[in-house]
């Protein structure tokens, strides 16, 4: 009789173990996606590659990266929207993707605040100005000048309509009041390239989408976007030393999931990717591409995200007339 009883509960307890969520049980326990909504050349992938290899390496899971780019990051975002809320499909989203957009884009296909589930902040990225090596300017002042006595002004490229990159520059046409035409592609990699190969005049681009181009040369950089310069370049001048404050926008990457992930599982995901970021291996990895770790709590994200939009929203829409 006690034999059957134990195994009557031992059978209770398996079928109550199999209803379980997956998020009760052994969360994760296979690898997880993570869609980053531009191309492979840019700084967000280079980020989370480093963040991923260093969860993978430390015994969690594996990481796979999947570019799907497209309508300034939308198509990878709302693949995201769509997917499964189990926490094996994440995005790594943007202040262009969920702050800049939304205000430039009509009908952008989703809400970035209400959308989805914050995980986590990962790291602010600072950005920079640059001109090919072969444009005949070595200062703002000079680049400028170029834009008002060339007849057809300067063209500047950035990851799509409403990125950061393409804000930033705005603000600076704006505030100097220099014509420049905007030549969007569709993520950093296009426009480095085009950069590059003399085809547009400057970007304003992060030191991860930069790469090796300063070191070898083969590009200038004139200015630093914000109020600060840059350790990693601190002979650079800030954009508020040169006279225009106002070229600054905040540029951050983060995590997030498909509305409906339960709590639990968003809880072990900030854990996994905090940790991560937050390794002290990475500590000099991050300070050489000039990004600052900006880690918390899925709260302390869901915050940034609504006070970001409240702030940058109308004038964003102002500035590029909303199309």
């Amino acid at each position: 009789m006690k034999k059957l009883l134990t195994l009557t509960v031992l059978a209770t307890l398996h079928a109550w173990a199999c209803a379980m969520p997956a998020s009760a049980q052994s969360f994760p326990n296979r690898p997880i996606r993570v869609v980053v909504p531009f191309d492979a050349g840019g700084a967000m992938v280079v980020i989370i590659r480093i963040i991923g290899k260093q969860v993978f390496d430390s015994g969690g899971p594996q990481i796979v990266i999947e570019n799907k780019t497209g309508a300034g990051g939308a198509i990878g975002v709302m693949a995201v929207k769509e997917a499964a809320p189990d926490g094996y499909t994440l995005a790594e989203v943007s202040s262009s993707t969920h702050v800049l957009n939304p205000h430039t884009t009509a009908n952008i296909p989703y809400d970035a605040v209400k959308d989805f589930q914050p995980i986590a902040m990962l790291v602010r990225v600072p950005t920079l100005l640059a001109v090919p090596a072969s444009l005949p300017v070595n200062s703002l002042t000079d680049l400028l000048k170029l834009a008002r006595t060339n007849p057809k002004g300067l063209s500047y490229g950035s990851a799509g309509i409403g990125s950061a990159p393409h804000i930033t520059a705005a603000l600076l046409a704006k505030s100097s009041g220099a014509p420049m035409t905007h030549i969007p592609y569709r993520g950093m990699a296009g426009a480095m390239n085009d950069l590059l190969g003399d085809r547009i005049d400057f970007v304003f681009s992060s030191i991860p989408s930069l790469g090796g181009t300063v070191a070898d040369g083969k590009v200038k950089l004139l200015a630093a976007a914000g109020p600060h310069r840059l350790k990693t370049y601190p002979e650079i001048a800030s954009m508020a030393e040169l006279g225009h404050p106002d070229v600054d926008v905040d540029l951050w990457f983060g995590l997030v999931a498909p509305l409906g992930t339960d709590a639990a599982t968003i809880a072990k995901l900030n854990e996994i990717f905090v940790k991560a970021t937050n390794a002290p291996e990475l500590a000099e990895r991050f300070k050489q591409l000039g990004v600052k770790i900006a880690t918390g709590t899925p709260a302390q994200f869901k915050q940034t995200l609504e006070s970001d939009n409240a702030r940058l929203g109308p004038f964003v829409r102002e500035l590029t007339a909303k199309k």
